[in-house]
């Protein structure tokens, strides 16, 4: 009973030293066998080289790098005899031993995979050559040479507990244990048992071996931890016989504890229990001001005796806070100034009147100034000290004198100053909704920056390089320099897209809040990234597990964010004032490598001992990462590029596995890389790479390749010879081609040579009879013979037709000889074109007392054309008169069955001679094409002969010497507007007699 009371005082003594001290507070993540572990039990705790934290659990070894578990096992690794592993150990070169409940050590080769290895070799890897230490039996101590186990000195100690569940230390050349009797003993190389006096915080303790408030000596390294109670204590030689305590960590109900290990570069305590798995300790390096109100949401501060600052709800110091009647005023709280003089400025509401208030330092009212408006949207003090303020709406700015506001005549839209800032007396810098400007308060000019006049602006910091750094709601953050506008990337959540306030620290970093977390960067980052000589920003990210209340900080008010007298930064959150002294905040920083746990192709494992080869048919390839870090993962960026397929880099996933897949054949080499924090240079990415390569397939070898050529090559050949025998048949049709167009060319000299003897033979006549003509009716006109001149006049007349109507046919019959030529077919009215022969040749039938007569109904028509066949139709009936005197020339048509008709023509005259009728047929036998003239010949039967070829007709002529001459048109196309019958006879009323 007496024991318990001791130990009940000295934790009330300790519980008060602590918070003398304001024990720092601490985020716990709990794991166990429903998150990570396979078993709830975590006998030993060891960190490696490369940062993976190993756990000794009775259901397999496990490793933990901060976000994931991995498991060695008999399952996975036969090697092992049992999965209770009871023991873990660091060699001097930071490598990881571990102990089966067997007895069997095993280490991890290079490629990870466990090997089994002799005690001998887990001593001289442990421990330092010459190393000499303690062994604690039962009521007895051990001394022991560690290169070979030899046993130095026995020494009996009846004191040690018997179950040695205290545990025991070797620690700066002594063994320190639990006593029976209550306390702490100790033994050295000189066989000394003393008793140990502890010092400092914990005080002295009578707890015993056998006492049930738990108690345990816990050695890491060259530190000797003490636990006691709840607590966790290290402990330092002070003297003789004598350890200095100080509190270390308060666990809690944590029940049987079996290890701890303190990481203070990683900010990382962590305790193991017997039956309630792991523990992570993280120190919480920020603290939360409140103050005793309903709400919490804090906005606009200003310091207020360097350590307290004044808000909203009162004043606030670290230690306590209080109310003050001036400070409580409902709305327009979102700005506030604490001028050079330490006087402060602010909204305040009187008998629901809106004014500006201005306190002394000691908060006593010193001025109340009216004001129209809802209230004053900022306050800003001007280098001249003089006091500005822009309107509630946003749309003014102007500053106070005496007790009136001197509103400027720059007037703006409503919202357009959110916030305002001095560059100098002359120079303010306003922002606000779609707004980024430079006033010039004397001139009144403007200098608009358009680039950001599409967001909304909710803050500035204008640094002493008069770099202006400026902060947007939902559109990030950027700077102005030299009158440019510069984004800068965001972080990996976007979180920076809302940022509220810039705060420089001593140390050269730039702090920033946002709606979710707050955030650290180097500034000279920021600046290389601004001048190109980097292409990226690490942020380290700060979220509530690091102490805030919520991770939501406040914006839209001025100040957003101030620095206080001693140092510390205050930012508003949605839930207290977040205050810390930023160079005391841990970096962090992700400093592990990277690491290839495992290989996998198409779901089957690949050894990570081989070079990786992969088929040409395969699927995916999944690599699985490991990247050390107990920090938050936010503020490790793990990012992977492929040589051989992009020069891009491309995001890790959350889950660690990398999937590719399939690819071309070829040699590649997978990089990982992460920046290790803010580490200057080269230092700062850390790289890893995994080459391998993909075979082709049987066409993509050389082999087949070589074949592949083989072939083109046979290919060009046959292409060549064939392309030969082309050219050679080519040039064979060329020279047919050009024998045709000899033989055209031939043609073309004979038509001209047949055009030249027709002309001379049909013109010669007409033209020497019409000069013969002239001559005659000069003659007769000088004998005064009028009615003989009148005749000859007459005949003139007709000649000169004659004439006029052969160069028409003429012209007619050559452009017809063109192979371009087309003839246009149409309906023609066949009694109407006969009527204008007819009225044509009246004067010539009476000349040669001849009759002509017109047999054709006049709903015939004929689709031809009608140049051509008129043509033909006047050289026939020409022909006729001039082989008939007193006669009769008759022009019938016949139509047949198949739509087809014939157009006779029929004279009583001479007829035509034999030999002349065989030429005439010749003639009309030879092509359209063929242009060989006959000397004499005339043009009259060579234009009916080739027009008839030329509108599909066929020519007939019937002729007898003295018995006349009857010519047929055959194959003409009728109209389908005649029925088809016998030869139509005209009614004796429609005959045309000439």
């Amino acid at each position: 009973m007496q024991k318990t009371v001791a130990f009940l005082l000295v934790f009330l003594l300790n519980a008060f030293y602590l918070c003398a001290q304001q024990q720092p507070a601490f985020s716990v993540t709990h794991y166990t066998n429903e998150n990570g572990l396979p078993q709830n039990s975590a006998d030993d705790v060891e960190l490696d080289k490369n940062g993976f934290l190993w756990i000794a659990t009775e259901g397999g070894l496990v490793r933990f790098d901060g976000q994931k578990f991995k498991l060695y096992d008999r399952e996975h690794y036969p090697i092992l005899t049992s999965n209770r592993i009871p023991l873990v150990c660091r060699a001097k070169d930071g490598s990881i031993y571990f102990r089966d409940e067997h007895r069997y050590i095993y280490t991890f080769d290079t490629y990870g995979q466990p090997v089994a290895v002799s005690d001998r070799k887990l001593e001289e890897s442990v421990n330092p050559p010459g190393l000499r230490y303690f062994k604690m039996g039962v009521k007895e101590v051990r001394f022991v040479r560690a290169r070979d186990e030899r046993l130095l000195w026995r020494l009996p100690v009846p004191d040690i507990d018997p179950d040695q569940k205290g545990g025991y230390g070797n620690w700066g050349g002594k063994l320190y244990y639990w006593s029976t009797g209550g306390g702490i003993g100790s033994v050295d190389s000189q066989q000394k048992i003393r008793k140990v006096k502890l010092t400092g915080a914990i005080g002295q303790v009578t707890v015993s071996a056998a006492d049930p408030i738990p108690h345990k000596l816990i050695q890491q390294g060259d530190k000797l931890y003490i636990l006691l109670g709840p607590d966790i204590y290290r402990a330092e030689v002070s003297g003789e016989d004598e350890l200095h305590c100080r509190l270390e960590l308060t666990v809690g109900d944590i029940p049987g504890i079996r290890t701890y290990r303190d990481y203070p570069e990683l900010n990382l305590k962590v305790v193991g229990s017997l039956t309630h798995g792991l523990y992570l300790f993280r120190e919480k390096q920020f603290r939360v001001l409140t103050i005793g109100t309903e709400s919490q949401s804090f906005y606009p501060q200003a310091l207020y005796r360097d350590s307290g600052v004044i808000t909203q709800m009162g004043i606030a110091f670290s230690s306590r806070s209080y109310d003050h009647p001036l400070l409580r005023h409902d709305g327009g709280f979102r700005s506030l100034l604490r001028d050079s003089r330490g006087h402060y400025w602010m909204n305040a509401v009187y008998a629901y009147e809106h004014h500006i208030i201005e306190l002394d330092t000691a908060l006593r009212l010193l001025k109340k100034i009216p004001i129209k408006d809802e209230c004053a949207g900022c306050f800003r003090e001007a280098p001249d000290k003089s006091i500005w303020i822009s309107s509630a709406q946003g749309d003014r700015i102007g500053t106070l004198k005496g007790d009136t506001i001197q509103w400027l005549s720059t007037r703006l839209r409503d919202k357009a100053i959110a916030y305002f800032l001095h560059e100098n007396n002359d120079m303010i810098w306003i922002a606000g909704d779609k707004t980024l400007l430079k006033l010039n308060v004397r001139t009144g000019k403007e200098v608009h920056f358009k680039a950001l006049e599409s967001y909304m602006i909710e803050t500035l910091y204008l640094d002493p390089q008069k770099i202006l750094w400026i902060g947007t709601t939902g559109n990030g953050f950027f700077a102005l320099k030299d009158n440019k506008v510069y984004p800068f990337p965001l972080d990996q959540k976007g979180y920076l897209k809302n940022t509220h306030t810039f705060l420089e620290d001593k140390s050269g970093f730039m702090w920033m809040s946002s709606n979710n977390g707050l955030f650290r960067c180097r500034k000279q980052d920021l600046l290389d990234y601004l001048g190109k000589k980097s292409r990226n920003v690490y942020y380290q990210y700060f979220s509530k597990e690091s102490g805030f209340n919520t991770n939501e900080f406040n914006g839209n008010c001025i100040p957003s964010g101030i620095i206080l007298g001693d140092g510390r930064f205050s930012l508003p959150s949605l839930d207290g004032l977040v205050q810390f002294y930023p160079d005391s905040i841990k970096k962090e920083s992700p400093v592990y490598g990277v690491f290839i746990d495992q290989l996998s192709v198409d779901g089957k494992e690949q050894a990570l001992s081989r070079p990786l080869i992969l088929e040409p048919s395969f699927k995916r390839l999944e690599i699985a990462l490991s990247a050390p870090f107990y920090g938050h993962p936010d503020n490790q960026i793990l990012e992977y590029n492929l040589l051989g397929f992009d020069n891009n880099w491309y995001p890790v996933k959350n889950d660690r596995v990398i999937s590719l897949n399939t690819l071309a054949y070829g040699h590649y080499v997978l990089q990982l890389r992460k920046k290790s924090g803010f580490e200057k240079g080269d230092d700062r990415v850390i790289i890893k790479s995994l080459t391998f390569t993909v075979t082709p397939f049987f066409y993509q070898t050389w082999l087949f390749r070589i074949g592949l050529i083989l072939a083109l090559c046979l290919g060009v050949w046959g292409f060549i010879k064939a392309r030969y025998a082309y050219l050679t048949a080519k040039n064979r049709q060329l020279g047919e081609e050009v024998n045709a167009r000899t033989v055209s060319l031939r043609n073309a000299n004979r038509l001209k040579e047949k055009m030249l003897l027709m002309v001379s033979h049909d013109l010669q006549s007409p033209l020497h009879f019409l000069g013969y003509l002239s001559q005659l009716n000069y003659d007769v006109l000088q004998g005064q013979q009028h009615d003989k001149a009148s005749e000859i006049s007459l005949e003139i007349k007709n000649t000169s037709g004659k004439i006029f109507s052969f160069v028409e046919e003429f012209k007619l019959w050559a452009r017809v000889q063109d192979e371009a030529y087309k003839l246009r077919s149409e309906a023609i009215a066949l009694h109407r074109l006969l009527e204008e022969l007819l009225a044509f040749f009246k004067e010539l039938c009476a000349l040669n007392g001849n009759d002509m007569l017109l047999q054709v109904d006049e709903r015939i028509e004929v689709q031809t054309n009608r140049s051509l066949l008129k043509a033909i139709l006047r050289n026939i009936l020409d022909n006729a008169n001039k082989n008939t005197r007193n006669g009769t020339i008759t022009i019938s048509c016949i139509l047949s069955e198949e739509h087809l008709g014939s157009i006779v023509i029929t004279d009583t005259g001479n007829g035509i001679p034999a030999a002349e009728l065989q030429r005439i047929e010749r003639l009309i036998a030879a092509s359209p094409g063929d242009n060989s003239a006959e000397p004499d010949a005339s043009l009259g039967f060579q234009f009916i002969a080739d027009f008839t070829s030329r509108i599909g007709g066929r020519l007939e002529i019937q002729s007898r010497k003295g018995e006349g001459t009857t010519i047929a048109i055959k194959n003409l196309q009728i109209s389908e507007k005649v029925i088809s019958g016998s030869p139509i006879v005209p009614e004796q009323d429609k005959l045309k007699q000439v």
